[in-house]
């Protein structure tokens, strides 16, 4: 089996505006997407991400679980996160994902729950690196 490479994740905080970011390789986002698919199997409830080796958490906590409502990014605490998907919503995040790991270009998308989320949510593929995440850091592209 190939090894993939991981996707980091954690709180940036620019202007007041509190952003979870997702980064990572092609074939991280590819196996990110295939993840977030398969929710869409009534038995798939929750992603262990403390037991997961594609993610590398940074500076919080999180959990993804199947909602069939309420869906969106919850916020628990300062740095505690709960990412409550339905299947119809992970499914089209998955699909985003997807077009996302087959860019040939740096790029991003915004995997949003129309209104419902604390924070938002931004995956981003050759714009930052994982110092994005240290404390003290600009919130600034990879150059």
């Amino acid at each position: 089996m190939d090894t993939v490479q991981n996707i980091y994740c954690g709180r940036i905080d620019k202007s007041g505006e509190e952003t979870l970011l997702f980064i990572g390789a092609p074939e991280a986002f590819k196996a990110f997407s295939e993840l977030l698919g398969s929710f869409a199997n009534p038995s798939h409830k929750t992603v262990d991400i403390k037991t997961n080796r594609l993610f590398v958490l940074k500076n919080i906590k999180l959990s993804i679980k199947r909602f069939d409502h309420e869906v969106g990014i919850k916020k628990d605490g300062d740095t505690s996160f709960e990412w409550r998907l339905s299947p119809p919503v992970a499914v089209y995040f998955s699909e985003l994902l997807k077009t996302l790991s087959s860019s040939k270009e740096p790029s991003h998308q915004y995997l949003e729950s129309y209104g419902h989320d604390d924070v938002s949510v931004v995956a981003s593929l050759g714009e930052y690196d994982e110092s994005i995440f240290e404390e003290g850091s600009a919130f600034n592209f990879v150059q």
